[in-house]
């Protein structure tokens, strides 16, 4: 009952926050988060915990801590910043440095932040903000909805403040690209031969259905690759997962290891019913060559790709990443990314 309530507090804290913030042309954003229900040294102590946890480690390059004035000054990393996790055509998946100054007072967070650069790795990744404030189609390293979904990104990172502060609760919502109810869902495990298999139920005929996935499909990747057959009522699709245990949001220190995955799709449609496959077809290095690893063995020995049991629960989030951005796409009629 307990866990019950913590998480329907966890899901009103997410969607109380106040209005999100967008990035002007220079790349800076400001905000104010209020807690009337809070002590003032509630919200400090609340956040300073948060900050020690989210970033896991407090030293004078990341970190600036002013008791004093109750402000924190912090020089980071937006991991993802562009939202091209999911997306392989979309490389490099760029990271924005960015200084966030979050001020208390009384029971009133006072945030700016001031987009640095952009990164590949630890390489300068040249973007004009302004360009990717006006979504303009001149830069060749620009891609639709880009700003959009930059701001979503740092709105997740808000986000999960906010749930920190009211709930005492830590949560990651930043560097994410589905909505955190439906990446965290776990709808589906792969068995220990890298497959699992579930249905959506949805009013429509074979050919609506057909249509919606196709329009969802062409929406979600960039240049999907898939074969069909009319036959049997079947879209089979390719792709790969950059990144698969989330390990770039860790690099500030090192490079860490990445490590990718190819993996096909079925959906087979019915009469209000589509029947999804997900088949994990190979592990692949950061330079996307295949790695010789049976999917059973990683799975049974943390030692294999050296992964740990947070970066195995990564690699189950990014195998949902498709099915709930799919769900969400049915049940709202748009793109959650």
């Amino acid at each position: 009952m307990k866990s019950i309530l913590l998480l329907l507090l966890i899901l009103t804290a997410n969607f109380c926050m106040a209005q999100e913030v967008a990035f002007d042309p220079s790349g800076h954003a400001e905000t104010s988060l209020k807690y009337p229900d809070k002590t003032s040294d509630e919200v400090y102590n609340r956040l300073e915990n948060f900050i020690d946890k989210f970033y896991g480690f407090k030293n004078k390059e990341a970190v600036m801590v002013d008791s004093v004035n109750k402000t924190f000054e912090i020089n980071s990393i937006m991991y993802n910043a562009l939202c091209r996790k999911h997306f392989p055509e979309r490389q490099p998946n760029v990271c924005s440095s960015y200084e966030m100054v979050i001020k208390v007072i009384d029971k009133t967070l006072k945030i700016t932040i001031q987009h640095k650069e952009f990164l590949d790795w630890n390489v300068p990744y040249y973007i004009d903000f302004k360009d990717l404030y006006n979504n303009t189609e001149s830069n060749p390293l620009i891609h639709e909805n880009e700003y959009v979904f930059f701001n979503r990104q740092f709105n997740g990172l808000l986000k999960s403040i906010d749930i920190a502060i009211k709930t005492n609760t830590l949560i990651d919502l930043a560097g994410t690209n589905v909505e955190y109810e439906l990446y965290n869902k776990n709808l589906l495990k792969l068995n220990k031969k890298g497959i699992a298999t579930t249905s959506i139920s949805h009013t429509g005929d074979i050919a609506a259905l057909h249509d919606i996935s196709m329009n969802f499909i062409n929406k979600y990747f960039v240049k999907p690759s898939f074969e069909e057959d009319t036959i049997s009522n079947t879209i089979t699709l390719h792709s790969k997962i950059y990144d698969v245990f989330n390990r770039k949001r860790y690099f500030l220190s090192s490079k860490p290891v990445i490590i990718n995955t190819s993996y096909i799709i079925k959906l087979k449609f019915n009469k209000n019913r589509i029947d999804f496959v997900i088949e994990h077809t190979g592990f692949e290095d950061d330079d996307w060559k295949p790695l010789s690893i049976p999917y059973e063995k990683f799975i049974n020995n943390n030692s294999i790709l050296n992964a740990s049991d947070e970066d195995k629960r990564h690699f189950n989030k990014n195998y949902n990443a498709f099915l709930s951005a799919f769900i969400y796409y049915l049940e709202k009629g748009e793109m959650h990314l």
